[in-house]
């Protein structure tokens, strides 16, 4: 591999991708987040009540996930935290780690969470309500 082409490489390596698809971790962090943006959940109701206005911000870093619940204008920031550390788990040593780890969020979300649409960024992506979700009776 030549100096350009590492410095070139945009996504993680098919093996570094499998370990954080496998793992438990990767695994706990993405059934929690697809329960977020479902019917019923706290998350997605707050969505539900200003779906033009409101999103969230996932940022992956190399110590934990930060959810940034995007405000409403006049209204504060939220936020939500979750290190591995205090969820039992290593940090990721690197930066091809918090990209394989991005990805496989992002992955996870779109596949899982019809009602949401999500927008993919460096190391974050940002998610709101999709315009097909309308509110019952």
């Amino acid at each position: 591999m030549g100096l350009m082409e590492l410095f070139s490489k945009k996504g993680a390596s098919p093996e570094v991708a499998a370990r954080i698809r496998n793992s438990e971790c990767g695994q706990s962090f993405a059934n929690t987040f697809c329960k977020f943006f479902v019917a019923g959940d706290a998350h997605f109701q707050w969505l539900m009540v200003d779906s033009k206005n409101r999103g969230f911000t996932v940022k992956v870093y190399k110590y934990g996930v930060e959810l940034i619940w995007v405000p409403v204008p006049g209204h504060g920031e939220r936020t939500e935290g979750w290190s591995f550390g205090a969820s039992g788990y290593e940090d990721l040593p690197n930066k091809e780690y918090v990209t394989a780890f991005v990805q496989y969020l992002y992955d996870r979300i779109k596949n899982g969470c019809p009602d949401v649409i999500i927008k993919k960024l460096d190391d974050s992506f940002y998610i709101k309500l999709a315009d097909n979700v309308k509110k019952g009776w």
